[in-house]
């Protein structure tokens, strides 16, 4: 009996860690694109037909003007603008992702090379020569070996 309720416990504190976790961002923020696309498309049908209506209020007196076929036709015209401006803002607003390309010097490349040594120029440490380890100073009777710093 205890194993079980401890099973339910384990259970529901489980499924509150699951609804109150953070919302997961996969999808792209803000407006979707299906819904961008479906705004404009049915504000240019709206825009359509109210400019369908217009055309057929300007010439009542004609008896092959329908109403119901003046709207038709400017809300499929004003769809298809409309469609065509929701792509034209997408794209505008489309943001790509960056590309960018790491650029890492290669010392062996010989367009690369500074220096006749490669090993040296990738380590930024210059080796010196052998008559330089074992040089005499500056007109003094001792021995310098400057590369561990010791004077003789």
């Amino acid at each position: 009996m205890e194993v079980l309720s401890l099973k339910r416990v384990i259970l529901l504190f489980g499924v509150i860690l699951i609804l109150l976790q953070p919302t997961l961002h996969a999808q792209e923020q803000g407006p979707l694109a299906m819904q961008i696309m479906f705004n404009w498309t049915a504000a240019g049908a709206l825009g359509g037909t109210f400019i369908g209506f217009a055309l057929w209020l300007t010439d009542p007196g004609n008896p092959n003007i329908q109403l119901s076929d003046q709207m038709a036709r400017g809300a499929a015209l004003g769809a298809i603008l409309g469609a065509g401006y929701g792509l034209f803002i997408m794209q505008r607003s489309v943001i790509l992702p960056v590309r960018s390309q790491v650029y890492i010097r290669d010392p062996l490349d010989s367009r690369e090379r500074i220096t006749s040594d490669p090993v040296a120029a990738a380590s930024g440490y210059d080796r010196p020569s052998l008559s330089s380890l074992f040089s005499r100073s500056g007109g003094s009777s001792g021995l310098s070996v400057p590369l561990f710093g010791f004077k003789f």
